[in-house]
Formats: C-alpha cells, structure tokens, sequence
C-alpha cells in the first residue's frame, strides 16, 4: 500500500489535524513495475508525504487499511524518507485481531526501504479494525514526518537478479 497508489481495493487515506501533509521534495517509494532490473530502485519511483510534527493540538495521519486475501499472521514493513530535521519518534500504530500495537521509530535514519515492525494477525478482507496509522503527535514538535508506503507480507520480490534464456529470474 503506497501514497503514490494501492493494489486491489487496499486504502491510503490522511486526516488533516493542526498540519496539513504535503508532498516531500525528494524521491519515495513506488510499485509501477512487474520487476525491477539492474540499476532500477523502487524507493526512487514515486513520492512521499509529510507533516511538521506536533506535542499539542489536532493530530495529523496516514492510515493504510489493507484488502487482505486471507485471514492470517503477516510481517509488517514501513517505508519512509529521511529528510533534514526528521523525528526521532515518528508513532505508527498497528490494529490487528489481536488489538493495537504501538512503534516510536527513529526516522532520522533508515529511510529509502523496508522498516520491519513485527508479525500481526489481520482478517481477510477490507475492515477498519486492520490498519496501520502513523501519527504526528510527537515529543517534539516542528520535526518533519514523512510516510511514505507499508508492505504486509514477505512475498516472493520483484528484483530481477539474473538475465536468462526464458525471461526474468527473481
């Protein structure tokens, strides 16, 4: 699920609170392609959002609310930017069968790929009581959040590491 765009019927949605989200300057991560060849990154595809975080007031948020195939146990991944004045304590929380689970995550660095949260049980189909929300209520404000996409599952990939005689190799 992505801010740029989602597969199947899956949602990305933001909340307007005391800051408005608004496109980063730089590159995010996109899924436009079947597979990615050498050379090919798909961090640099698409686009990110961001907010300037808050201690007080309306809370600004992303929330990505899968379609899931099958009701199950699934890795969760967050993707984001590191940009100048990022936070240190950007909070996703995770609804799943089980509940909420609260992250603080460092975004001051690791930007650009998968940030593993953990294994969470999600239902089979479209339903509010499985998402993951990112928050920019934060110990500080005036940092910068920025949300970018999350990815439930492991999957096979889509980078293509060998040329061979019958097509693409992942």
């Amino acid at each position: 699920m992505d801010n740029d765009r989602s597969s199947g019927r899956s949602v990305y949605k933001e909340t307007k609170g005391k800051e408005e989200w608004g496109d980063g300057d730089k590159s995010g991560f996109a899924h436009l392609k079947e597979y990615y060849l050498d050379g090919e990154n798909p961090f640099k595809e698409g686009r990110y959002r961001q907010v300037k975080s808050i201690n007080k007031g309306e809370e600004s948020l992303c929330e990505w609310i899968p379609d899931m195939p099958e009701k199950g146990s699934y890795a969760v991944y967050v993707s984001y930017s590191t940009v100048k004045n990022s936070t240190e304590d950007a909070r996703y929380v995770i609804h799943h069968l089980g509940g909420k689970t609260e992250f603080s995550v460092n975004q001051t660095m690791g930007g650009g790929t998968w940030t593993f949260l953990g294994f969470f049980s999600f239902d089979k189909g479209l339903t509010n009581n499985c998402k993951i929300v990112l928050t920019n209520k934060s110990k500080k404000s005036g940092r910068i959040i920025t949300a970018d996409a999350v990815k439930i599952g492991g999957g096979m990939g889509n980078i293509a590491r060998l040329p061979h005689p019958d097509g693409i190799v992942t």
